[in-house]
């Protein structure tokens, strides 16, 4: 199983999950691998239900944890699949025996609000505009219809974001790209919600034993497109490659950002005491980094072993690209994936950290490598690394 950062990893003392047994429904991935880590790292015995297998072989659970955790939710998602859907989780729920559940929803079931506009509490009247919020509200009901929130948790996830699902932050950085003057004159003001998905795996953790009803899980600080910009940027310029954006812009197109985000994660904080341990400031560099570096690459024409891992990635078709991590069949690739993990828990700290930055991420790597820990994401920045003559990789992908 792929490990997780070392940046999200806590120490042994926190054991919550001790003697508890977690029963997952869902499909395998990326993200749900890093909810795997954390309940295993919390002292929980973690069980796999994957949808579709039938209820006959359904293993017994203190709690069962529902949700898309590693999915995309289309635009046009179905809420009468999402209905049936939950309504076969209850019947996990049932057969396991488990006393909780946790359903990971989003606040696209709640649906976005008018510019300006601010929401008191989590709540607020819900009013989905896609089919993937209608769905996602779906089968919020049809649990809440169910069950009572005593033993319910709703954890309602902002925007997710990571280097392999970008999602909404990725557009954004899509759309910086090809229209900066549109973002620089319409988006600034607006806000969004983002979360790094691994902390969003932290944050099931601290409800899967403590808690009920509904629950707001994002960044501890509600973000402005203004201020998400102004941390790439920063991004970029700690690694060597100052980015220019413009102060004033001038619209170009018609803004789809009618709308705005701006929801409270009041409970979260107060009766859990969560705030993410990798703000947007510094997580933003996972996919900030990959991005400068495909764009060196074809800046200067660069044709090197830490660059051209990416062409054969993207080129393999989903399914393969799951079973290459398990083969590591591609040589860089593989070796990032072979995580030698050697980690010095000293750095990590069972209280979450305030909101503030990483010293660099020339010296973040400088450490990564010195510990020899290769978390999943490090690749393309390896390779951004190397055009910077912190490393060496030669012809065969060993780092030195």
């Amino acid at each position: 199983m792929p490990g997780l950062d070392p940046h999200f990893r806590q120490t042994a003392e926190i054991r919550d999950g001790e003697g508890h047994t977690a029963l997952v429904v869902g499909r395998p991935g990326r993200r749900a691998y890093d909810l795997f880590e954390y309940l295993q790292r919390t002292a929980f015995t973690v069980r796999w239900h994957r949808d579709g297998d039938g209820l006959d072989d359904v293993q017994a659970a203190d709690v069962v944890i529902a949700g898309p955790v590693d999915a995309f939710i289309p635009a046009d998602a179905d809420p009468d699949a999402a209905r049936a859907w939950a309504r076969g989780v209850l019947q996990v729920v049932e057969r396991s025996g488990a006393r909780r559940l946790v359903l990971i929803s989003g606040l696209a079931a709640v649906g976005p609000l008018g510019p300006g506009a601010a929401a008191a509490s989590e709540e607020h009247p819900e009013n989905p505009v896609d089919g993937a919020g209608q769905a996602l509200l779906a089968a919020e009901r049809t649990v809440r219809d169910a069950r009572t929130d005593e033993d319910t948790v709703i954890l309602r996830a902002g925007h997710v974001f990571d280097e392999h699902e970008p999602g909404p932050v990725g557009a954004l950085l899509d759309r910086m790209e090809a229209d900066p003057a549109t973002v620089a004159a319409q988006w600034m003001d607006h806000r969004l919600h983002p979360i790094y998905a691994p902390e969003l795996a932290w944050a099931v953790t601290r409800v899967a034993l403590e808690g009920h009803g509904l629950y707001h899980v994002s960044e501890e600080i509600n973000l402005t497109v203004g201020e998400m910009v102004a941390d790439v940027l920063r991004c970029a310029a700690r690694v060597e490659v100052p980015l220019t954006f413009p102060e004033e812009g001038r619209a170009t197109a018609p803004d789809p950002a009618t709308v705005h985000w701006r929801y409270p994660h009041h409970r979260m904080l107060r009766e859990l005491s969560f705030k993410p341990h990798r703000p947007f400031c510094d997580a933003i560099a996972m996919l900030v980094v990959p991005r400068l570096a495909v764009m060196l690459q074809r800046q200067y024409a660069l044709d090197v072993p830490a660059l051209r891992w990416r062409d054969q990635w993207w080129s393999l078709r989903p399914e393969d690209r799951e079973g290459d991590v398990a083969r590591a069949t591609l040589t860089l690739h593989g070796l990032m994936h072979d995580e030698r993990q050697a980690v010095d828990a000293s750095v990590f700290s069972a209280v979450s950290r305030p909101r503030v930055r990483t010293r660099s991420l020339r010296a973040l790597m400088e450490d990564m490598l010195r510990r020899d820990v290769f978390p999943y994401w490090v690749e393309p920045a390896l390779g951004f690394a190397a055009l910077q003559g912190l490393v060496t990789l030669p012809a065969d992908g060993e780092a030195t």
